[in-house]
Protein backbone atom coordinates (compact mmCIF):
# COMPACT_ATOMS: atom_id res chain seq x y z
CA UNK A 1 0.00 0.00 0.00
CA UNK A 2 1.32 3.08 -1.00
CA UNK A 3 -0.25 7.13 -0.37
CA UNK A 4 -2.15 7.88 -3.63
CA UNK A 5 -0.16 11.33 -4.95
CA UNK A 6 -3.31 13.64 -6.23
CA UNK A 7 -3.27 17.47 -6.46
CA UNK A 8 -4.47 18.23 -3.00
CA UNK A 9 -2.35 15.93 -1.97
CA UNK A 10 0.67 17.89 -3.41
CA UNK A 11 -0.36 21.02 -2.63
CA UNK A 12 -0.90 20.03 1.25
CA UNK A 13 -4.94 20.45 1.00
CA UNK A 14 -5.53 16.94 2.08
CA UNK A 15 -4.48 13.81 3.35
CA UNK A 16 -3.10 10.86 0.85
CA UNK A 17 -5.43 8.21 0.36
CA UNK A 18 -3.41 4.46 0.47
CA UNK A 19 -3.92 2.23 -2.46
CA UNK A 20 -2.50 -0.94 -3.66
CA UNK A 21 -1.90 -0.33 -7.63
CA UNK A 22 -0.70 2.15 -9.50
CA UNK A 23 2.24 4.32 -11.19
CA UNK A 24 4.91 4.31 -8.92
CA UNK A 25 6.77 7.48 -8.40
CA UNK A 26 9.59 8.81 -6.26
CA UNK A 27 10.84 11.58 -4.42
CA UNK A 28 12.18 14.39 -6.86
CA UNK A 29 10.00 13.13 -9.82
CA UNK A 30 8.35 16.32 -11.76
CA UNK A 31 4.87 15.28 -13.05
CA UNK A 32 2.66 18.16 -15.26
CA UNK A 33 -0.77 18.51 -14.45
CA UNK A 34 -2.36 17.39 -17.30
CA UNK A 35 -6.44 17.28 -16.63
CA UNK A 36 -8.37 20.16 -14.34
CA UNK A 37 -8.30 24.44 -14.12
CA UNK A 38 -4.67 24.07 -13.63
CA UNK A 39 -3.50 21.80 -16.51
CA UNK A 40 0.03 23.11 -17.34
CA UNK A 41 1.06 22.99 -13.85
CA UNK A 42 4.54 21.44 -13.22
CA UNK A 43 4.69 19.69 -9.30
CA UNK A 44 8.02 17.67 -7.41
CA UNK A 45 6.56 14.48 -5.86
CA UNK A 46 7.81 14.67 -2.29
CA UNK A 47 7.91 10.92 -1.40
CA UNK A 48 7.21 7.59 -2.91
CA UNK A 49 3.82 6.55 -3.77
CA UNK A 50 1.21 6.13 -7.18
CA UNK A 51 0.54 9.37 -9.36
CA UNK A 52 -2.50 10.83 -9.46
CA UNK A 53 -4.68 10.03 -12.64
CA UNK A 54 -4.48 14.07 -13.92
CA UNK A 55 -0.56 13.56 -13.89
CA UNK A 56 2.02 12.76 -16.30
CA UNK A 57 5.67 12.27 -15.77
CA UNK A 58 8.16 15.14 -17.15
CA UNK A 59 11.16 13.58 -18.11
CA UNK A 60 14.28 15.92 -18.45
CA UNK A 61 17.93 15.25 -20.11
CA UNK A 62 21.51 15.33 -17.74
CA UNK A 63 22.00 17.87 -20.32
CA UNK A 64 19.34 20.47 -19.00
CA UNK A 65 19.43 22.31 -15.48
CA UNK A 66 16.09 21.48 -13.46
CA UNK A 67 16.13 24.53 -11.91
CA UNK A 68 15.97 26.02 -15.70
CA UNK A 69 13.09 23.84 -17.12
CA UNK A 70 10.99 24.85 -13.98
CA UNK A 71 11.23 28.59 -15.02
CA UNK A 72 10.57 27.77 -18.58
CA UNK A 73 7.36 26.13 -17.76
CA UNK A 74 6.29 28.55 -14.97
CA UNK A 75 7.02 31.22 -17.82
CA UNK A 76 4.50 28.94 -19.86
CA UNK A 77 2.34 27.93 -17.36
CA UNK A 78 -0.75 30.65 -18.50
CA UNK A 79 -0.20 29.79 -22.10
CA UNK A 80 -1.46 26.08 -21.41
CA UNK A 81 -3.95 27.37 -18.73
CA UNK A 82 -5.97 29.57 -21.19
CA UNK A 83 -5.83 27.22 -23.63
CA UNK A 84 -7.27 23.75 -23.15
CA UNK A 85 -9.15 21.33 -25.04
CA UNK A 86 -12.12 20.45 -23.55
CA UNK A 87 -15.43 21.61 -22.17
CA UNK A 88 -16.69 19.08 -19.07
CA UNK A 89 -13.08 18.62 -18.20
CA UNK A 90 -10.49 20.99 -19.44
CA UNK A 91 -7.00 19.14 -21.09
CA UNK A 92 -3.86 20.71 -21.54
CA UNK A 93 -3.38 20.98 -24.88
CA UNK A 94 -1.02 18.64 -26.22
CA UNK A 95 -0.26 19.90 -29.41
CA UNK A 96 0.74 23.15 -27.79
CA UNK A 97 2.58 21.68 -25.33
CA UNK A 98 4.48 19.71 -27.59
CA UNK A 99 5.01 22.19 -30.19
CA UNK A 100 6.67 24.83 -27.08
CA UNK A 101 10.10 26.24 -28.11
CA UNK A 102 12.38 25.86 -25.27
CA UNK A 103 16.05 27.91 -25.74
CA UNK A 104 18.15 25.79 -24.62
CA UNK A 105 21.83 27.18 -23.47
CA UNK A 106 24.89 25.21 -22.94
CA UNK A 107 24.39 23.29 -19.61
CA UNK A 108 27.48 24.90 -18.02
CA UNK A 109 24.97 28.23 -18.75
CA UNK A 110 22.59 27.00 -17.44
CA UNK A 111 24.39 26.08 -14.23
CA UNK A 112 25.74 29.45 -13.57
CA UNK A 113 22.39 30.81 -13.94
CA UNK A 114 19.79 28.70 -12.71
CA UNK A 115 21.34 26.61 -9.99
CA UNK A 116 19.53 23.83 -8.15
CA UNK A 117 18.11 24.28 -4.86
Amino acid sequence: MLPYLEVKVLRGNKEAETKDSGVIVTRGTNVILVDGENSGEVMKIKYRGYMGSTFKILQTSNFVNEKYVDIIFQCNRIKYKHNKKGAAIPHLDKELFNNTLIFLPPITEQQTNFRKN
